[in-house]
């Protein structure tokens, strides 16, 4: 049962109707969250992605900040049908490869996708995106990827929404 017991009659006769009894509920663990602005020098890519099934319409968004977190840019890009994990590896190479026309070659990645930042970490890229990886990694001077929480990533999880809903290939550049 969702939504909320008001301590009404009513909803104690409801439980009482359907044996719904009492339910536990897991413990969350509350945990602090918080954003860094990017060190001085460096370019922040917060990426993340989106889609309406697994497979489904998929989308990603990245948001670019500078060191004194003034936005640079931020994009939506349309996927077409692919898996969450694929939108996300899309995210960080089309953050790569934008780094380029801003002239950055020191950056952060930040998502909250703890797969995709391990897999970047150990060079563990699917084949297909391998070699826009591997052009990408050797054009920058450093290149850090970050975790962060989804609670903290919520203008690049918006963006990526907004890409579900445009074609494959489209990007829509917000400056």
């Amino acid at each position: 049962m969702k939504g909320t017991k008001w301590g009404k009659m009513y909803d104690q006769s409801i439980i009482d109707i359907f044996q719904l009894g009492v339910r536990s509920i897991r413990y969350s663990c509350i945990k602090e969250c918080y954003w860094e602005a990017p060190d001085q020098g460096f370019i922040l890519f917060c990426c993340d992605s989106s889609s309406f099934g697994n497979p489904g319409a998929a989308g990603f968004g990245i948001i670019v900040r500078d060191s004194k977190c003034e936005v640079v840019g931020a994009m939506s890009v349309g996927v077409g049908s692919a898996t969450n994990y694929i939108a996300e590896i899309l995210a960080v190479i089309c953050a790569l490869e934008w780094d380029f026309f801003l002239n950055a070659f020191k950056i952060i990645i930040r998502s909250d996708s703890k797969t995709v930042i391990h897999d970047f970490c150990n060079d563990n890229i699917p084949w297909m995106f391998r070699t826009r990886w591997i052009n990408a990694k050797n054009r920058l001077g450093c290149i850090v990827f970050q975790h962060s929480y989804r609670e903290t990533n919520f203008s690049a999880d918006d963006l990526a929404k907004k890409g579900t809903s445009i074609q494959a290939g489209e990007r829509v550049i917000y400056s």
